[in-house]
């Protein structure tokens, strides 16, 4: 185990380190239907699908997702990333969160709300 100086400059390290910044949709590949989201970690949603995946539960999902997972189970869930991108260092977070927004909604508009959830 580190010692507890080394535990501090890797936790500092990582708190700095880039993010990838995008736009992501979970499909349920037997029923075809989607969730169209965003985020300023990207990885962090792949470990949140592996997470769901290796403990069984779905409790780490979109409330409006669960039922869908409760039929076809968890592994119907795959991850898609559709866009991503590198923010300008000097955009604040409000900024970065509202052009987020505005990708999730041009994506809906291109892939449809008819499967959407």
């Amino acid at each position: 185990m580190p010692d507890a100086s080394r535990r501090k400059e890797l936790k500092s390290d990582y708190r700095q380190s880039p993010r990838e910044v995008g736009v992501y949709r979970f499909i349920n590949t037997q029923t075809e239907r989607f969730l169209v989201a965003s985020t300023t970690d990207i990885a962090s949603i792949q470990n949140k699908l592996d997470f769901a995946r290796s403990t069984g539960g779905a409790g780490v999902f979109d409330y409006r997702m669960k039922p869908d997972i409760k039929l076809t189970g968890i592994e119907a869930i795959s991850l898609e990333i559709l866009e991503t991108f590198d923010p300008e260092p000097t955009m604040t977070a409000d900024e970065i969160k509202r052009d987020l927004a505005t990708l999730v909604e041009l994506w809906r508009e291109k892939l449809g709300i008819e499967l959407s959830y």
